[in-house]
């Protein structure tokens, strides 16, 4: 069988067409993935109120005091409520 197109002509749909040499090339772009270090120190606050209200939690939960408990709950509501939110 022949092939409809012709090898001078480029038509996109034909299968016996070459394909364009610079079609699919594009520039690499190079993005700096950021490093351990990096995505700590963006982190820093979340990861320094997070473990403070472990500590907090751990520490109410142990001692059984009424008063740290609803210390507890109102960081708890503070922390998750407010400030996580927005």
């Amino acid at each position: 069988m022949r092939s409809r197109c012709r090898r001078s002509q480029q038509v996109p749909n034909c299968p016996g067409a070459p394909p364009s040499g610079g079609q699919w090339q594009f520039a690499d772009e190079e993005e700096q993935t950021p490093g351990w270090g990096e995505t700590v120190r963006s982190q820093a606050v979340d990861l320094a109120v997070f473990s403070g209200f472990t500590v907090l939690s751990l520490v109410s939960f142990f001692r059984k005091s009424q008063r740290l408990k609803y210390i507890t709950l109102v960081a708890c509501v503070v922390v998750l409520g407010f400030w996580k939110a927005s």
